[in-house]
């Protein structure tokens, strides 16, 4: 029978989770480790180089810049414009962004 309490947990909810999936003998690590790309086995290098669908979040934190400006820009066609994928749903191209950054380092030149 179960007898532990919530009182007897952290009060972290992620390691009381961790612990008592330790407990019962779960590998409740194992949701972790698989986005983590050294557990996996791929460098780093292949994670950056795989093409995705970046949501505006994702986007703010790669360019380091907020909403407001990324907007801004895709207006005055100084950023990639996002794909539309349903009325209410755009995501950019990871290598459109990836290529404005590089852009970026190289003072402004346009690579080819």
């Amino acid at each position: 029978m179960w007898t532990k309490t919530v009182a007897d947990f952290p009060r972290n909810a992620t390691a009381r989770l961790t612990k008592w999936a330790r407990q019962i003998g779960l590998n409740w690590a194992s949701r972790t480790q698989r986005n983590n790309p050294k557990e996996n086995g791929m460098q780093i290098d292949q994670v950056a180089k795989t093409r995705s669908l970046l949501r505006i979040e994702q986007v703010m934190e790669r360019v380091q810049r907020g909403r407001s400006w990324i907007w801004m820009a895709v207006q005055n066609g100084a950023f990639p414009a996002p794909r539309r994928l349903s009325p209410r749903c755009t995501r950019w191209d990871s290598e459109a962004v990836d290529q404005w950054i590089a852009q970026q380092l190289d003072g402004g030149k346009v690579q080819r």
